[in-house]
């Protein structure tokens, strides 16, 4: 058996917990780069491992050639475009020394069923009794550096909103053709109080795109009416599943048997028996984990509030990679669909490539999209 170990509360445990059911020590595997801002990670790791005789520890330490975008030509095929595929070289390395073991333990899916989402403060909105509310806004202000006031002012406005509505608002953003050259202000962190968002990807749309998008939105009507913080839950599970077959596709054409515990039904059945309110806290990171193990893990492992920072390893996998990332624009497949315009595309991803900011996560989206039709393509069956 081998499990990841990234020094995160996710992986680590469990892998601790596999360590110590286990016959026989557990292959630990940490990732680690140059270029990533993930000190915390790879200490939190060592420190872990070396508490925890049941773990044989071992440390990956990628290069050029595992950054992000690197041989986009060379990426497995998936049956969804998938942003695995911009790290398939990443994802080989790390998991070459599990393509032997029986199983390899991954912690994906823990943030989302572990914990839940900001909106879970709109929720909160909706109850009599306020303390809690106030006390988690200030929380989270006082995490973010921002104004409590606009957060309180924010979880009132989503607790006024259905899903149904803002799908509505959104299908409404997609009416106004945006300025694709403008580079947009980042988002605050009280914007992400909204039952749905419209990706950035959205300002390169063509207008018959948008008009397309738009006119499904508005004809699309949930089953079930409900709405908070668990129905969006459940919607974020759905989402982050998908990305997550994708990334178990590209593994299992490396040989590596991964499982992703935190998915498992049951799993996912006692976890969503807590109300969203009760399984996040501005003031403890995943508290039904904490409240399930606290008395069998290392308490360091729970007092962690830091987050490993691979962002800075993209914008150096697009210098780097800068020639076949712009080529994927030259001879675009979506530009040909009527779905993008490359022109506004390629402003976004030059300045990305000389380290301005950009909106990466809707870039990843369109470069990975890119990267599957040229797949699709060519795909014969036989992978």
């Amino acid at each position: 058996m081998s499990a990841d170990l990234s020094g995160g509360l996710d992986s680590s445990t469990l892998a601790i917990l596999a360590a110590r059911g286990a016959d026989e020590p557990v292959t630990a595997l940490t990732y680690t780069d140059p270029y990533a801002v993930n000190d915390d990670d790879t200490g939190y790791a060592h420190a872990l491992a070396a508490s925890e005789p049941g773990l044989n520890h071992q440390v990956l330490t990628g290069g050029v050639g595992e950054l992000p975008f690197t041989d986009l030509g060379g990426a497995p095929f998936t049956d969804l475009p998938a942003l695995d595929a911009l790290l398939h070289t990443r994802t080989r390395f790390r998991l070459n020394p599990a393509s032997g073991a029986d199983v390899h333990l991954v912690g994906d899916g823990g943030d989302v069923v572990l914990g839940a989402p900001i909106t879970y403060l709109a929720d909160l909105a909706r109850l009599p009794t306020s303390r809690r509310f106030f006390s988690e806004c200030v929380g989270w202000a006082r995490l973010r550096h921002r104004p409590a006031h606009r957060l309180v002012r924010a979880a009132f406005a989503a607790s006024r909103t259905s899903y149904t509505s803002a799908l509505e608002g959104v299908a409404n953003g997609l009416d106004t053709t945006p300025e694709p050259h403008r580079l947009e202000h980042v988002p605050a962190f009280e914007s992400s109080i909204s039952w749905v968002h419209l990706s950035k990807s959205a300002r390169w749309a063509t207008p018959a795109a948008r008009a397309q998008v738009a006119e499904v939105l508005r004809a699309y009507r949930p089953q079930d009416s409900r709405d908070g913080a668990d129905d969006h839950t459940l919607r974020l599970i759905q989402w982050h599943g998908a990305a997550t077959r994708s990334f178990l596709h590209v593994a299992d054409q490396f040989r590596a048997r991964v499982t992703v515990p935190f998915f498992d039904s049951d799993v996912l059945a006692a976890c969503l028996a807590v109300p969203a309110s009760h399984r996040a806290s501005a003031r403890q990171t995943k508290p039904i984990l904490g409240q399930a193990f606290a008395d069998r893990l290392p308490p360091g492992l729970f007092a962690r509030r830091t987050k490993g920072d691979y962002s800075a390893c993209e914008y150096h996998g697009l210098r780097v990679n800068a020639a076949q990332v712009r080529a994927l624009l030259t001879d675009s497949r979506l530009a040909g669909l009527d779905i993008i315009d490359p022109t506004a595309v390629r402003a976004d991803l030059d300045a990305a490539i000389n380290g301005a900011r950009a909106p990466m996560g809707a870039l990843s989206q369109v470069l990975a999209t890119e990267v599957w039709l040229r797949r699709l393509e060519t795909y014969t069956g036989d992978a």
